[in-house]
């Protein structure tokens, strides 16, 4: 057998898709559209306007949904197009202070949120528990046909995404608030069906 290497193949990690993203987002303006015409006495506008936001937010930055429910307003820096906010990781290692850059269209989304509720800067950007958007987030899933989601599973998208399009490990261990690329690698850097075929046509493109 000599001295070969053997890679050895984990388990692809469970991530939303940018597919099943939209989709429920989709689910989630029918489902507003059903509640209104049966005059749910509930919130529904606000409700379903900060749920997409959310679902977007955390696909889009990778955040914990411990740390996305903390953000305030004024946390977030429209000139410079970037957020700052405190990592609170599981481990016993002191929380620390991130700042990430925020693509233009969740900035669009946000200050069309913030006028349309008149959030003030000291208000939080989703007034939600996580338990509430989990549970909503489930019968989303249901509703729009697709396996049922936390909301982690977004972060999970994120750095997934990050994968198949090539991006640098650090970039990604930056953006996810880990110590180290290693931390971002053991979980993340799994082959999926997704990245096996984008290598697959590239190597037939050449």
């Amino acid at each position: 057998m000599g001295n070969q290497s053997v890679a050895i193949l984990k388990k692809p990690v469970v991530a939303i898709s940018e597919d099943e993203k939209n989709a429920i987002k989709a689910t989630i303006d029918t489902w507003a559209a059903q509640a209104k015409a049966q005059k749910v006495n509930k919130p529904t506008r606000y409700i379903a306007e900060r749920d997409k936001l959310l679902v977007e937010w955390l696909y889009n930055t990778g955040m914990r949904i411990s740390d996305a429910l903390a953000i305030k307003y004024r946390d977030i820096e429209m000139i410079k197009e970037e957020v700052s906010f405190i990592v609170k990781k599981r481990s016993k290692k002191q929380p620390f202070i991130l700042t990430i850059s925020l693509d233009k269209s969740i900035l669009f989304e946000v200050q069309r949120f913030k006028d349309t509720f008149l959030l003030k800067p000291e208000d939080k950007l989703f007034r939600v528990t996580r338990q509430t958007f989990d549970d909503n987030l489930a019968k989303y899933c249901k509703i729009a046909g697709i396996r049922k989601y936390s909301a982690h599973k977004m972060r999970h998208g994120m750095a997934m995404k990050d994968l198949r399009e090539g991006q640098p490990d650090f970039v990604t261990a930056y953006r996810l608030g880990h110590s180290s690329t290693s931390v971002t690698n053991a979980i993340y850097r799994r082959m999926n069906q997704d990245i096996e075929r984008a290598f697959r046509n590239q190597k037939t493109t050449l």
